[in-house]
């Protein structure tokens, strides 16, 4: 007979620590943008895990996390604090499946650096040097299922209400108006709400499929349909305000496809590339 068992586990952590920034101005501007943001950031994992001895070795886990920090040098460019969750997922894994749903960030792409092909979650463009995902990602709710065969692997990603990106700040060399003298000042309105009567347009969603070779050579495909990432803003009436005119950032469906790859040589050389190309991406005008 084969005995099944399940064992509870609990986990939690938390990391306390400080970030400083610099970003310089351009040349005229009132002051750089200095930032000294002591943060917490804690989390925990709670699994049960029916273990290799069950007739169906399988997991299930709940992960929750959250981040918060306090901006306590900033100038007029200074923040107040933020508290904003980073991950919240109820997940279901087996060694041939893993299905999760709930906020979590989706990780795409092989290259360091410039992440072209990681689309799935907005980024907060708030600090636009500030080049570390896991805390410029903005957490989607989702719903991620994978397939995890030995060589192939298939994943579909369902995003029912997706969340804007965080612009970068108006007075910062990043604000796609800030070196057009005539725009420059303008105010900025926020993004237009949703119109929940065409609930049906709003998801995003896709799929990746890899493959890896016996010789070291791992590739995937993917595509993905989702609002734009990029910040681009158009030129507005705006009678209520001083000057009648402003800008506001647009949404537009992106329809993204592409290809990664990595080809490992042995003692530890890896060679990493992406490719995308965007649909329908749009520009500031």
């Amino acid at each position: 007979s084969i005995e099944a068992h399940a064992d509870t586990k609990w986990e939690p952590s938390i990391d306390v620590g400080s970030q400083a920034a610099t970003q310089i101005q351009r040349l005229g501007a009132p002051e750089s943008f200095t930032r000294i943001r002591p943060y917490v950031d804690a989390g925990t994992t709670a699994t049960v895990d029916r273990g290799a001895d069950g007739p169906t070795p399988s997991e299930f886990a709940l992960r929750l996390r959250a981040r918060g920090w306090l901006d306590t040098f900033g100038g007029s460019s200074k923040t107040p604090a933020e508290f904003f969750p980073v991950e919240g997922t109820f997940g279901y894994q087996r060694a041939w499946f893993k299905g999760e749903l709930g906020l979590q960030q989706i990780s795409w792409g092989e290259t360091f650096g410039v992440f072209i092909a990681d689309i799935v979650n907005p980024r907060d463009q708030r600090d636009p040097l500030f080049n570390e995902l896991s805390w410029t990602r903005i957490a989607q709710g989702a719903l991620n299922l994978q397939y995890l065969g030995e060589r192939l692997s298939v994943q579909l990603i369902y995003v029912p209400i997706p969340f804007d990106p965080i612009l970068p700040l108006g007075t910062g060399p990043f604000n796609p108006f800030q070196f057009d003298a005539a725009t420059a000042n303008l105010p900025r309105k926020e993004y237009e709400e949703w119109n929940w009567r065409r609930f049906w347009e709003l998801p995003e969603g896709g799929g990746k499929a890899g493959y890896r070779f016996g010789f070291g050579l791992d590739v995937s495909g993917f595509g993905y349909t989702h609002f734009s990432r990029s910040p681009a803003l158009v030129l507005e009436l705006a009678p209520e305000l001083t000057g009648g005119v402003a800008v506001r950032p647009t949404r537009t469906r992106v329809h993204s496809t592409g290809l990664s790859a990595s080809q490992d040589f042995g003692s530890g050389w890896v060679a990493r590339t992406d490719m995308v190309l965007h649909i329908d991406q749009p520009a500031t005008s």
